[in-house]
């Protein structure tokens, strides 16, 4: 399936920076470890979609309108 989204111009540049990957992959640890701890309400549900977003993230392309 493919989605185009469009982010807001203030984010921009920190798409363009990575951040959003960065950001997925300490949710993504922060789940994890909660999982261990019981210490989140976030499950395997949400890890997997983490996962899937942050490689989403990682094959996007910047579309020049």
């Amino acid at each position: 399936m493919k989605l185009l989204i469009e982010i807001p111009k203030e984010f921009e540049e920190h798409f363009n920076m990575d951040r959003f990957k960065d950001s997925l992959e300490r949710v993504r640890v922060d789940i994890q470890c909660g999982l261990v701890d019981h210490g989140v309400i976030a499950g395997l549900y949400e890890l997997e979609l983490i996962k899937m977003l942050r490689e989403t993230m990682l094959k996007a392309e910047v579309i020049k309108e």
